[in-house]
């Protein structure tokens, strides 16, 4: 009896702010992710997006992202990143349904990567690669400008590199603030 109503409590809130959150932002919205690299390895994956919307339903955005990784572990030595910097001007998203609390979305990126690895004793090396990046996710929509994010993430190396993997996947949870 407790547990349910512990679930009333803490989710009315959100069938509330259901309303004005079906109606969410109308121009454009920022988000900002923390997770992880899962492939090659491990690694802390930190990122930043912006949502400018192109159609008044807000199924279709495009803009820039950008998102780092440090703290590489468990991959092979050779892969190991000190870190890693991914810039994305290219960054179009598209949501299947209109308006709503949750709103599913495919994303499609493309753009620059920038990783150094260690290699001692020898000085660190450090690769650039373009990237392309095929991704899906969900923005739960709490209230008219805020929302929480779930982002999952596939990036392909587009260009000849002796270090940088073939492919890698990120993983992440973060908010996002629309206007």
């Amino acid at each position: 009896m407790r547990f349910t109503h512990a679930l009333v409590v803490l989710g009315l809130p959100l069938f509330i702010a259901a309303p004005a959150a079906a109606d969410g932002p109308r121009y454009s919205s920022d988000g900002v992710y923390v997770g992880a690299r899962v492939t090659p390895g491990v690694a802390l994956y930190v990122a930043y997006d912006l949502d400018v919307y192109l159609d008044a339903e807000r199924r279709f955005s495009l803009g820039p992202g950008v998102g780092a990784t440090f703290f590489g572990a468990e991959a092979d030595v050779s892969q190991q990143q000190d870190y890693s910097v991914e810039v994305d001007p290219l960054r179009f998203k598209a949501q299947p349904t209109v308006g709503g609390h949750i709103r599913p979305f495919g994303l499609i990126t493309g753009g620059v990567l920038y990783a150094r690895y260690p290699t001692p004793p020898a000085p660190s090396v450090e690769e650039w690669a373009a990237t392309l990046g095929i991704g899906a996710g969900a923005d739960f929509w709490i209230e008219e400008h805020w929302a929480l994010d779930l982002l999952l993430t596939a990036r392909f190396r587009l260009t000849a590199s002796d270090t940088l993997p073939i492919a890698w996947v990120e993983l992440a949870v973060g908010g996002r603030f629309g206007m």
